[in-house]
């Protein structure tokens, strides 16, 4: 018997929503990053895969993000140069951007605030957006209005 078309179509999205979710973590055990939290349901899995996935995770694309970090000249001379209340927000497991660099950043703004998050990769996770709401908002309020 044969099987309707919409069943094929739908069992071959079904695998390759399983197929993105799989080789995204997979991807997130090679950096050494803790799996992803948010991931508890089905339509979390297939929501941040797939946005995973179509951003694009290919070699070349982190060899070419790779370059662009290595190639940009210092920078600490003009962030010296900054009077504006800032914060910078770095993840303990950056694979990217080494936590150094977000500690070099921070130390160059005087008044920056660093906030180091532990186990944080290189991305934003929704479990963290209020912690990071709330620092943005403390460092927006150290800002002086002129009047």
């Amino acid at each position: 018997m044969e099987r309707p078309i919409a069943y094929d179509k739908l069992a071959r999205e079904d695998r390759f929503v399983r197929m993105r979710a799989r080789r995204v973590g997979e991807l997130r055990a090679e950096q050494g990053l803790p799996p992803m939290p948010d991931l508890s349901s089905t339509e979390s899995i297939r929501e941040r895969a797939g946005e995973t996935w179509d951003r694009g995770i290919s070699r070349a694309g982190v060899m070419r993000q790779m370059g662009a970090i290595l190639t940009q000249p210092d920078r600490s001379r003009a962030l010296r140069s900054l009077r504006v209340p800032s914060l910078v927000i770095h993840g303990t497991h950056d694979k990217m951007v080494h936590v150094s660099g977000g500690r070099a950043t921070s130390q160059a703004i005087p008044g920056c605030e660093l906030l180091l998050v532990p186990g944080m990769g290189h991305d934003v996770p929704r479990e963290l957006h209020a912690t990071f709401a709330d620092a943005i908002r403390r460092v927006a309020d150290r800002v002086e209005t002129k009047r």
